[in-house]
């Protein structure tokens, strides 16, 4: 009886919306609403597809709400391919930062790095939550260290909150180290093993020189004393 009852209004909907172009598309966004809430979401997917391919037999577009709640159902079932499909859709049509995380989240889970950091150098500056903006530039800045895009990695840090994680700042040193500011690198690597207790005293040797040789014998010690963020530098 209970499983007659949920199929029932699902299947008036349905004929309802065979009757009526109008009625048709509301039928299809009223079932996306109904799955989405119950988290069915193949449901949510089936109803997608069929509004889908009415807008596209009619050259018009599908509401931005029901694209996120479409993007999310797939991302939920790891159908990455179409989750990516349907956000870049919600994307292209509002900007939501709300989908451009859920597309950055497939880009950072599936090993897509260059699109991920395309996305967020398009879209970071209208996050409003000042800790994920900290997130974001601190991703962004560790690809291009990966990159070894130096200069743009000096950039970025000149407008990121500070640096407290050990990572992060080390980075800057081998940054600004490869990129012939030697003295300035000296300085943060002093302040860095400051605070870190590494020596017990200034280092005025090449800041290359003793990154290479404190790199492994502190990695341990600063992954259990530092939260650890998704981002990862892998010559530290």
């Amino acid at each position: 009886m209970n499983l007659r009852k949920l199929i029932l209004p699902f299947s008036l909907v349905l004929v309802i919306a065979a009757c009526n172009p109008l009625k048709q598309v509301q039928g299809y966004q009223t079932s996306i609403e109904q799955a989405y809430e119950t988290k069915d979401y193949p449901g949510v997917l089936t109803a997608y597809n069929q509004l889908d391919k009415y807008h596209s037999s009619k050259g018009s577009k599908i509401k931005p709400e029901y694209l996120k709640k479409a993007g999310h159902a797939a991302m939920e079932m790891e159908n990455y391919e179409k989750a990516e499909e349907i956000l870049l859709k919600s994307i292209a049509l509002t900007d939501d930062i709300e989908s451009v995380e859920m597309l950055a989240s497939i880009y950072q889970q599936t090993g897509k790095t260059d699109k991920e950091y395309h996305l967020w150098t398009k879209y970071a500056d209208q996050i409003k939550s000042e800790e994920k903006k900290a997130e974001v530039s601190q991703k962004l800045f560790a690809i291009e260290m990966q990159r070894k895009e130096y200069e743009k990695a000096l950039d970025r840090a000149k407008k990121m909150p500070s640096l407290s994680d050990p990572r992060f700042m080390f980075m800057r040193v081998e940054a600004l180290d490869a990129t012939g500011k030697e003295e300035e690198a000296r300085e943060v690597c002093n302040n860095l093993l400051e605070k870190t207790q590494i020596l017990n005293r200034p280092w005025n040797g090449k800041p290359s020189t003793l990154l290479n040789g404190q790199r492994i014998g502190t990695k341990q010690k600063w992954q259990n004393t530092t939260k650890t963020r998704t981002i990862r530098h892998t010559s530290i």
